[in-house]
């Protein structure tokens, strides 16, 4: 949704979009899950009055969900990132960067996980994603991968760092468990692309991604993933900025 300048009042447009969204999240298939709402500024302004202009904005959504659409209050969070997230990075001053933006924050048993199932197949585990996921280097955070149904036999995984030289790495996959993460004994991950199999079930690719930036929030942080592309451990993130807006 696109906001006018220094406005935190949504336009017909905006009221449109929300109409639709309102539809969408009372669907069936919406239903179960919980949805955050983040607004942005564009990079004119001060940095402080941006952070607020973008809480009131995200507000301000929620706040028509809500009371027009009908929305359970419980489903909907909201944030504000300022001006740190530009959608036009190259132009701070352009009307998109204006805007607040929805992010489906799963169910309620919802796992923050690396990696998706790809489907079914002859071994009874679900293939994993050839799609690449990217991680983003966090000191003492490491990925987990999941798959939807746990294999009823230890799994061969098998996994290559795609460098020279090649690093591979021999481990299992336990029986019994949708969930493997990265165990702190094997090799540190270093920046680049990684490839893992598991037994004749599929195989996924991840990218490691290096940070050099201010993680010193749970909000800059949230910025900081999503403008990397790790979706989860921006979830994770902004899920931590909402339990601690809910204690205070």
């Amino acid at each position: 949704m696109q906001f006018e300048y220094n406005s935190d009042e949504l336009t017909t447009v905006a009221k449109q979009q929300l109409d639709n969204l309102g539809d969408a999240l009372n669907s069936t298939e919406l239903r179960p899950y919980g949805f955050l709402l983040v607004g942005h500024t564009d990079g004119s302004g001060a940095a402080e009055y941006n952070q607020t202009l973008s809480e009131r904005r995200a507000s301000s959504v929620r706040e028509y969900l809500i009371k027009i659409s009908r929305v359970e209050v419980t489903r909907l969070n909201d944030v504000g990132l300022g001006e740190k997230l530009l959608l036009v990075e190259d132009n701070p001053d352009d009307d998109s960067n204006r805007r607040v933006e929805v992010f489906n924050m799963g169910d309620d048993n919802a796992a923050l996980v690396r990696g998706t199932s790809a489907g079914p197949h002859s071994g009874g585990t679900d293939a994993i994603s050839t799609a690449t996921e990217n991680f983003c280097l966090t000191e003492g955070v490491n990925p987990t991968f999941h798959i939807s149904e746990a294999p009823t036999e230890q799994t061969n995984l098998i996994v290559r760092r795609r460098t020279t030289p090649q690093h591979v790495l021999q481990a299992t996959w336990p029986a019994g468990t949708t969930d493997l993460a990265w165990d702190p004994e094997w090799p540190p991950l270093e920046e680049g692309r990684y490839v893992w199999n598991l037994g004749y079930g599929g195989s996924a690719i991840f990218r490691v991604v290096a940070l050099d930036e201010n993680l010193d929030n749970p909000l800059n942080a949230a910025s900081v993933y999503l403008r990397n592309d790790c979706g989860a451990q921006a979830k994770a993130a902004f899920e931590q900025v909402i339990a601690e807006s809910a204690a205070q």
